[in-house]
């Protein structure tokens, strides 16, 4: 058994088992930015939205400001983007303009490519770290072996202990 190995058994041997088969589902459902329609993806900033539509209607700021309990200046810093809102207003907006309000979390890519890529990125540098130690005693394995090493690290990271992906090393 190599050092590195040795290395990778011990420390997989802290981590609790994780079903990576819950991910794959996560990611299919949440799809990427990219996989979403392109009405979506080309979506406004909620506060254009809210001036195109208010304008549509036929409805004034002063109008709507009174509807939501709210003043005409308000509106107008919503709608210029001035000031953050809560998602209690914009329900109110939403609501006032015949509208529903929908909050989404888009992943920028798919979930498991993008916790694949962190996971390869996690085992390459331990990995690399127990190469830098066996090649200080002149026992530095082979390309080959540290690749396979990478890999069964980095799946080891993916089906045992996501959680490592978010702790400073």
């Amino acid at each position: 058994m190599s050092y590195i190995t040795l290395v990778i058994k011990t420390y997989m041997s802290y981590i609790p088992y994780m079903n990576i088969q819950s991910v794959k589902q996560v990611s299919r459902k949440f799809k990427s930015i990219k996989d979403l329609p392109d009405w979506i993806q080309a979506s406004l900033p909620y506060h254009v939205q809210i001036r195109i539509i208010r304008n549509a209607l036929g409805m004034t700021q002063t109008q709507l400001a009174k509807r939501i309990k709210s003043h005409q200046r308000a509106v107008n810093r919503i709608e210029k983007g001035e000031i953050s809102t809560t998602i209690k207003t914009l329900e109110k907006v939403a609501e006032q303009l015949n509208c529903d309000l929908k909050v989404l979390l888009v992943p920028r890519s798919p979930i498991i490519d993008f916790l694949e890529d962190k996971a390869l990125r996690i085992a390459m540098s331990i990995i690399r770290l127990s190469v830098s130690s066996s090649a200080l005693e002149y026992q530095k394995p082979s390309s080959k072996i540290i690749r396979d090493e990478i890999e069964q690290f980095k799946e080891g990271i993916l089906k045992k202990n996501r959680s490592i992906l978010w702790e400073k090393l």
